[in-house]
């Protein structure tokens, strides 16, 4: 258990590190320790799951730095290096919210998956963020209730997004 506390805080210290796929990896194990052990480090980690919970936060945000354009000739294609850790981000924020959601601030979590989740340019982001967000309106109504004026307003972005969309195909 002591080990266990001690890898999380090492996995947790990993935040401050510039490399991308250095945080994807922390992210990650973060989310599998949460997962499989959180009722054995519950007591151990109350303190620092806040700080968990921010270094996920923080991490879900698109970072122009990380957007790459590549030129293939006739046109450009954008790479995005960032997405594998913006998705392992939000893994962890939903594994924080099965697993730990009275030790974290719900309310926090709503509202970046709102702002934030919903209107990244990765649909597999989208995909993560809806998915969070269905499973807190079982477990967390009043809380997603709390936001709903926000909700609605990105629904309606991203209906009017895939609707030009597929407008622009069928043309």
């Amino acid at each position: 258990m002591i080990t266990l506390k001690l890898l999380t805080e090492d996995l947790y210290s990993l935040n401050l590190s510039a490399d991308v796929e250095v945080k994807r990896n922390a992210l990650e194990a973060l989310t599998s320790i949460i997962h499989s052990s959180w009722d054995i480090l519950k007591s151990e980690l109350r303190q620092s799951i806040s700080e968990i919970l921010q270094f996920a936060l923080n991490e879900t945000r698109i970072r122009p730095e990380l957007i790459e354009e590549v030129d293939l000739g006739p046109f450009k294609h954008k790479v995005d290096n960032g997405l594998s850790m913006r998705k392992a981000a939000f893994q962890l924020l939903e594994t924080l919210q099965d697993r730990a959601s009275d030790s974290i601030d719900l309310a926090q979590v709503v509202d970046t998956i709102v702002r934030v989740g919903l209107s990244d340019t990765a649909e597999e982001c989208i995909v993560l963020n809806l998915n969070i967000l269905a499973k807190m309106s079982q477990n967390s109504i009043m809380v997603v209730l709390s936001c709903i004026d926000n909700i609605v307003t990105e629904f309606q972005k991203l209906f009017q997004a895939n609707l030009k969309l597929i407008s622009s195909q069928q043309s």
